[in-house]
């Protein structure tokens, strides 16, 4: 006996179960031939929309619900997308920063398409985090070289 309950009794719920895997897998192999019947008289598209509905239909109320809005917010999503006057978003060219080989130093990036190793100078290059040239928020894009201590 383990945790109380006989060898006899577990065969006895493996039996019962084993028998119900059994039936569950003839009753989908019946659910899969129904599908394929009104797949081949009607079509795919009709047969997903039963499936559709079916599985619709055995949801919870409230599950359901939160399905439908989700579908009619996707609508109205796509409706925005195929309507002509929706705003396109621009393309915008990515800057891609470039590190020095030796160094392992943030390169300052390039907007022209020329390498940000054509553009390297000794100088501490900046760029701006959120404003304008010349806002007080510049910060270095490498760390300055410092001659070791002798």
């Amino acid at each position: 006996m383990s945790n109380g309950i006989s060898d006899e009794a577990i065969a006895a719920y493996a039996a019962d179960l084993i028998d119900l895997e059994g039936r569950i897998n003839e009753l989908q192999d019946d659910k899969k031939a129904t599908y394929a019947s009104v797949r081949d008289a009607f079509g795919k598209r009709t047969a997903d929309a039963l499936k559709l509905a079916i599985k619709r239909y055995r949801m919870d109320a409230d599950k359901r619900e939160a399905a439908d809005e989700v579908d009619a917010e996707a609508d109205r999503f796509l409706s925005i997308i195929r309507s002509p006057r929706a705003p396109r978003a621009t393309r915008t060219r990515e800057i891609i920063e470039e590190f020095g080989p030796e160094t392992g130093e943030v390169l300052q990036s390039s907007q022209d398409g020329t390498s940000a190793l054509d553009h390297r100078s000794d100088d501490i290059s900046t760029t701006s985090l959120a404003g304008a040239e010349g806002d007080e928020d510049r910060q270095p894009t490498h760390a300055p070289r410092y001659e070791a201590a002798e």
